[in-house]
């Protein structure tokens, strides 16, 4: 009975224990802030409101002091990417002194996950050289990636533009040996960034080995974006799946590497970015061209736990050829 009568406070202890554990739980789940994603997609806008704004009174400084964080990544193309906020200023100083800027980019489609959004859209305007005084027509889609910050605000971890424009032909060879820096794999235990890494890794075999059927039912989602190099938006498998054997039916290709060097993800939400190194031969006679194209690839999270690829663009390292026609 003593023993009876001791399991009896005892059992009381546990649930009272338990039960204050419980409640303090709740209160630190109540304290959380509630996700507002409305208000983080206006915020997201409204920093590519001042993007336009600095940009076309040629303000680079508030431009990239509003936009960018300390390590951001930039990706313009036929330059390899700048890597930090003094390179993006360099970089928009230099524009600024030469051009001047009459551009209106608009937001197409947009994604919270915590603290981590994207958001693509496209770019109108023209581009005027100070020195000839003649605009340029700019017809150009871009993707970015942001990162919540400490005190709240929203930054640019990484973006990349591209032109609808058709590409140059070349027409002779041109050595880029050297001009890219060598990328590095990441390496990573957290399942998700491995699992995302693997997903690239496939891509690369089964792209080679010409399967785009299977790629395309592997890696993207069901409604995907692809935002090609020189070309149209591709919306849905079917559009990316003709891009695919329209290409392969023109040239011959071979990824030599796709190399993923850095993968954040938070809830359902990824962003990767990356390099394909590579060689495309005409099949029909021509200029063997070696690229080296950099990417940005958005990742939602299935049902099921996979990762897809919801949205990608690429442009490439290399500059202009010399000659082309």
């Amino acid at each position: 009975m003593r023993k009876l009568f001791l399991i009896i406070p005892l059992v009381f202890l546990l649930c009272f224990i338990f039960g204050c554990q419980k409640k303090a739980e709740e209160v630190a789940e109540a304290a959380k802030p509630v996700a507002d994603v409305e208000a983080d997609i206006a915020a997201i806008k409204g920093l590519l409101d001042e993007f336009d704004a600095s940009l076309n009174v040629g303000d680079p400084e508030r431009l990239v002091s509003l936009n960018y964080a300390e390590d951001a990544i930039r990706m313009p193309p036929d330059v390899p990417m700048l890597r930090g906020k003094a390179e993006i200023l360099e970089w928009f100083k230099k524009n600024a002194e030469l051009n001047t800027f009459q551009l209106d980019n608009v937001g197409v489609d947009a994604q919270v996950d915590g603290d981590l959004a994207y958001m693509r859209g496209t770019a109108s305007g023209n581009i005027t050289p100070k020195a000839t005084g003649e605009p340029q027509e700019v017809k150009s889609k871009w993707m970015a990636a942001y990162e919540r910050q400490a005190d709240g605000s929203w930054k640019v971890i990484c973006d990349i533009y591209n032109s609808d424009n058709p590409a140059l032909v070349v027409s002779q060879p041109f050595e880029v040996e050297g001009f890219v820096e060598e990328p590095t794999q990441i390496i990573s235990d957290d399942p998700d960034i491995a699992a995302i890494i693997a997903l690239n890794d496939e891509w690369m075999t089964l792209y080679n080995a010409g399967d785009f059927e299977t790629l395309v039912s592997v890696f993207y989602l069901d409604n995907p974006v692809q935002l090609p190099q020189n070309e149209p938006t591709r919306e849905g498998k079917e559009a990316i799946l003709a891009g695919m054997k329209e290409s392969r039916e023109i040239n011959d290709e071979h990824c030599d590497s796709s190399i993923t060097e850095d993968v954040r993800v938070s809830g359902n939400l990824a962003v990767a970015r990356g390099t394909d190194i590579g060689t495309i031969t005409p099949k029909e006679g021509g200029i063997v061209f070696k690229y080296n194209m950099k990417w940005l690839i958005i990742y939602e999270r299935q049902s099921d736990g996979s990762w897809k690829c919801k949205c990608e663009i690429w442009n490439s390292n290399i500059p202009l050829p010399p000659s082309s026609s």
